[in-house]
């Protein structure tokens, strides 16, 4: 975690994705867009992250610096107290609200231990300077589960590990889709897959139980889903975004000889993953169908075994 001390009283923030809160992640989400100002959205970020509000009074000048003061609201909470009947009893606690004078300098400074969120944007191999985009690797799921219309609905492991190879396909082919196309109608197909209802206490229960709580992926049903949760915040969606996104280069990092760096196609991912199924159904000799309800990192590890005895210089 990065520290910040204002008047001796310390503050962190997280100092890379895996230590950011769920709430955090929806605050970021919130601001994400086109971000052409960083230092804007990072100071935006930051007062957000830790709550703290610009007084709407007029700012200082001093020694040619404008100061702005901040406010942190009021904190509550719940204390052990010592009772003589009984061994303790809670009671509310108050911390008063705090004020403090900062200048714009030292605000910035504060705001760029966010720097690492982003990183510059690439067309092609070349970086275009001063334009910066999120860069994430996160890997931890933070919105486990969500309620939406009095239903409960589960994401999936953090790094994607009870993925299967089925969801695989749809989920990499609705997120191509939409980063070539910026098109929600994908956003919201990727978000139906990954995000499902909950299986039953009975199910959940049962020694059978794989621990995961989503019932089974079932590419039909997917559109109905999209419906279901059509009017979801487009926070949640967008916060999946990043954490698939995260994912996705963890899993390239892991499996490094199936993901070659410049090995992409401007083929459709979905025919791109079918081709793949293919080579993984030649190589092992499984029916295609529990190919697909195979988890996803099994089927990797037969794909970077056939890539690194396919590679020329391998010995």
């Amino acid at each position: 975690m990065d520290k910040v001390y204002l008047n001796n009283d310390l503050y962190e923030t997280a100092s890379h994705w895996n230590e950011l809160t769920r709430e955090q992640l929806l605050k970021l989400t919130e601001l994400m867009g086109d971000v052409t100002n960083l230092n804007e959205f990072m100071v935006k970020l930051w007062l957000d992250m830790l709550e703290f509000k610009v007084l709407k009074q007029r700012e200082e000048i001093i020694e040619n610096q404008v100061y702005f003061y901040l406010w942190k609201k009021t904190e509550q909470f719940k204390v052990p107290h010592i009772h003589t009947e009984s061994a303790y009893h809670y009671v509310t606690a108050t911390i008063k609200d705090k004020v403090y004078l900062i200048s714009s300098q030292d605000l910035h400074f504060a705001a760029s231990h966010l720097r690492w969120l982003f990183t510059e944007k690439m067309e092609g191999q070349d970086i275009i300077e001063n334009t910066f985009v999120l860069h994430s690797r996160l890997t931890k799921n933070l919105i486990p589960d969500l309620t939406h219309n009095k239903v409960k609905y589960y994401g999936p492991a953090n790094a994607l590990t009870n993925l299967t190879w089925a969801e695989y396909i749809f989920t990499e082919t609705y997120f191509s889709r939409y980063e070539k196309t910026k098109n929600p109608k994908w956003r919201d197909l990727f978000f139906a897959v990954i995000y499902r209802q909950s299986k039953t206490e009975k199910e959940i229960n049962s020694n059978d139980f794989n621990g995961d709580k989503r019932i089974p992926f079932n590419p039909a049903k997917t559109e109905e889903r999209v419906k279901e949760l059509k009017s979801l915040s487009e926070t949640y969606k967008n916060a999946s975004l990043l954490f698939y996104e995260g994912c996705r280069a963890f899993i390239a990092k892991k499996f490094p000889y199936t993901f070659t760096v410049g090995g992409g196609s401007d083929d459709d991912a979905f025919q791109t993953m079918n081709e793949l199924t293919i080579t993984i159904k030649n190589e092992i000799n499984e029916p295609l169908d529990n190919i697909r309800e195979s988890l996803l990192y099994d089927m990797l590890n037969i794909l970077e075994n056939l890539a690194k005895r396919r590679k020329p210089d391998n010995k």
